[in-house]
């Protein structure tokens, strides 16, 4: 599968990227939006992801786990740079 995104817009705040797949059929020219905000909580950034529209559950459903994997592994390599400071 190929993934051509976009960047769209970068702002302090804010980040908004378009992505076009080419593969696998139920994916085929979908063009989705991927916006993520940023937020100063406590000292600490929040960062709240939005991606849609998709063409069907199952292509939302396959994002959804790719992206919290993604997440998953974000966040260990976090928790590893805290830990060696």
């Amino acid at each position: 599968m190929t993934i051509a995104s976009d960047i769209k817009s970068i702002r302090n705040d804010e980040l908004l990227i378009t992505r076009m797949f080419d593969a696998p059929r139920d994916l085929v020219g979908e063009e989705t939006v991927v916006t993520i905000t940023f937020a100063n909580e406590e000292g600490r950034t929040r960062m709240v992801f939005h991606h849609a529209p998709f063409l069907s559950v199952g292509a939302r459903n396959g994002h959804t786990e790719g992206w919290s994997n993604a997440f998953e592994r974000l966040a260990e390599q976090l928790a590893r740079q805290e830990r060696n400071q």
